[in-house]
């Protein structure tokens, strides 16, 4: 039995899903689909039958596909996932590990790294500053800067693994946030 279903929002990206969904694994996922004129859901139907597909007429942004995505799971945990990314063979079990090990935490990041400069960190981890803007801390530096467990304010949507039981307390992903910070 998983622990842990992948929900991937998607708006025209069926060029990122021909990249992203082979790196998965046999782990559960979701695809919400957000009015994509493309070939993103005749792809995923003809391709990826096992994926679980959720059609919008619109585009209802990252945070409501998300949580459209995250009512349908049925596992203790979910993995939000940008479509533009790709996982490492061990990522999601290592995000389990972290999660399994404290039942006070809330959500655990991956350490993401910039598609086309793999070196060189993308998020790992969301912080504001005293003025309230968000940021990616460490962005830009090489990979290696991050290479341990640490505490952080917040979790970057692209890759996070959030324990439903407190998504549920919270009433999930604020939907007034279409994408974005």
């Amino acid at each position: 039995m998983h622990k842990t279903t992948v929900v991937i929002p998607n708006y025209n990206g069926c060029h990122f899903l021909r990249e992203c969904l082979p790196t998965l694994g046999d782990v559960p996922v979701i695809v919400v689909d957000n009015g994509s004129t493309d070939d993103s859901v005749s792809f995923l139907e003809e391709n990826y039958p096992r994926v679980q597909l959720i059609e919008n007429d619109t585009n209802r942004g990252f945070c409501g596909a998300s949580n459209q995505g995250i009512r349908a799971v049925a596992t203790p945990y979910v993995f939000l996932l940008n479509n533009d990314t790709k996982l490492e063979k061990d990522c999601i079990e290592k995000l389990e590990a972290c999660m399994d090990s404290d039942p006070t935490v809330f959500s655990v990041q991956a350490k993401m790294l910039q598609m086309a400069h793999p070196e060189l960190i993308d998020d790992a981890g969301d912080f504001y500053c005293a003025l309230g803007w968000a940021y990616a801390r460490w962005k830009g530096k090489p990979a290696e800067r991050c290479r341990k467990r640490e505490e952080i304010y917040a979790s970057c949507g692209g890759a996070v693994l959030y324990r439903i039981e407190y998504l549920k307390i919270t009433g999930g992903l604020d939907e007034n946030h279409f994408a974005y910070l």
